[in-house]
């Protein structure tokens, strides 16, 4: 087995000489064969290990299984590092499930150890079992071939060095060095789904195939392989395709219908990958994002992990925000003067000018001129409100509403446009257009210059 470790350390870069491994060590099988193994190839190669102990606090007598380790440790001469917490208490404090509790609890014991020792590696004693484990387990919720590739090796910091070695082989070298180790008897309990699938499916699964734990493996290798190569082109295409938001991320739709389906749904996990964590995502999700292809613009569907999506006429948007109105207030435009808007995150300056301005006609999208004689006195900047109406330049008056839709604005992005106005009368909806009403003619005679200013703090309009 040793001969087997030692290969895949060196096959996947884990350890050089004059590293240092923090190896999280319960005490079970698992932990003290991997930290025998390190301990040993650590003499050879040059790199050292250091053992970390977390006590969850779950079982009575936990105890004994830190002092298992650190006697264990203590004959080795390695270095013991141990905490203690409740786990349990953890779970109900952040409402999570204790598994997961308990995962957070030990990586937030390793890392803060691999900081403070100033080690280079986390290893931990994941094997082939439950690699097959973790496999059946995506393929049940769903997964995609990123869930289907299961543990990896290597990841970030972390090192895996027994991914590759069957359980069984681990007790026969246990035996047969006389390592010592600890029964966990909640690794017997059926209330945990790992539990289940661990002590019911696999060996169900055994029966039609007793190799069926390297079957698996042997079947996440390859897809892990082949999702080297889906990654890359699903970068390639999500840099075309998406596109960073004020509250999530867009994707293009005529992008999307053009790309192969398999393409799609991947650049759809990757974007909830960026806003979120992608474990609660499901292939029914993904399906739901990419039915909204087909849907009508304002089409909203909720997904896990607190995300929303939504239809707009051109994109799909991901996004935490819930999409829901604002209410921004109502400030009285200074005129002449700087009207600072908050809610918004901008400001508008208005100046009054006797003579005819050079960029009149060609003047830059945050800045409008207004006949200064004709422009109601008592303008405002406030969101849109039910009843609006604007007379658009060479039209006649209508809803703000239909003319939000007919500019295309996404109905969630609508509360978020910045409006001057007078009454239910939209002088100018920024960005968009201004109102026929208050247009510079030739009879003008005073020009009223206003510009919108973004705060550097502020949101992008």
């Amino acid at each position: 087995m040793i001969e087997k470790v030692r290969k895949t350390i060196k096959e996947y870069a884990m350890l050089r000489r004059g590293q240092k491994a923090v190896c999280g060590v319960s005490g079970g099988p698992d932990s003290m064969a991997l930290l025998t193994c390190l301990h040993q190839l650590g003499k050879e190669a040059g790199f050292s290990v250091i053992a970390a102990h977390l006590d969850h606090a779950i079982r009575t007598g936990s105890g004994k299984d830190a002092e298992l380790v650190k006697s264990y440790c203590m004959k080795l001469g390695v270095p013991f590092f141990y905490e203690r917490v409740d786990v349990a208490n953890a779970a109900r404090e952040q409402g999570i499930g204790i598994e997961e509790a308990g995962r957070q609890e030990r990586y937030g014991f390793f890392n803060r150890l691999l900081r403070k020792e100033k080690a280079d590696r986390i290893a931990v004693g994941h094997t082939m079992d439950d690699n097959a484990e973790t496999v059946l387990m995506n393929l049940m919720r769903g997964s995609g071939t990123a869930g289907l590739r299961g543990i990896r090796p290597v990841q970030g910091n972390i090192i895996r060095p027994l991914l590759f070695i069957e359980k069984k082989e681990i007790l026969e070298y246990l035996k047969e060095n006389g390592i010592p180790y600890a029964i966990d008897e909640t690794n017997l309990s059926l209330d945990y789904t790992r539990n289940r699938v661990r002590n019911v499916l696999l060996p169900a699964m055994q029966q039609f195939n007793p190799g069926i734990c390297a079957t698996l493996s042997r079947c996440a290798k390859s897809i892990s392989d082949d999702e080297g190569l889906l990654q890359l082109l699903t970068d390639a295409f999500y840099d075309t395709c998406a596109k960073n938001t004020e509250t999530g991320i867009a994707l293009e739709i005529a992008q999307l219908k053009r790309a192969h389906p398999a393409l799609g749904k991947r650049v759809v996990r990757e974007a909830a990958a960026r806003l979120a964590c992608l474990k609660d995502l499901v292939s029914a999700n993904v399906d739901d994002v990419l039915g909204l292809l087909g849907s009508r613009a304002g089409s909203i569907i909720d997904l896990p992990a607190g995300l929303v999506a939504r239809r707009g006429f051109s994109r799909i948007e991901l996004s935490r925000d819930a999409g829901t109105g604002q209410n921004y207030g109502e400030i009285a435009l200074n005129i002449p003067g700087l009207t600072q808007a908050p809610g918004f995150g901008c400001a508008f300056c208005a100046e009054v000018l006797e003579d005819v301005p050079a960029d009149l006609k060609s003047h830059a999208k945050d800045t409008e001129y207004f006949d200064f004689d004709v422009l109601p006195k008592d303008a405002v900047i406030r969101a849109r409100r039910e009843g609006d109406r604007i007379r658009p330049l060479g039209c006649g008056g209508m809803k703000l509403k239909k003319y939000l839709s007919e500019r295309r604005v996404e109905r969630w992005n609508r509360d978020k446009i910045p409006l001057v106005a007078s009454g239910p009368e939209v002088i100018w909806a920024v960005g968009l257009g201004i109102s026929d009403k208050a247009k510079v003619t030739s009879g003008t005679c005073r020009f009223l210059k206003i510009s919108y200013i973004k705060n550097e703090s502020g949101q992008e309009k």
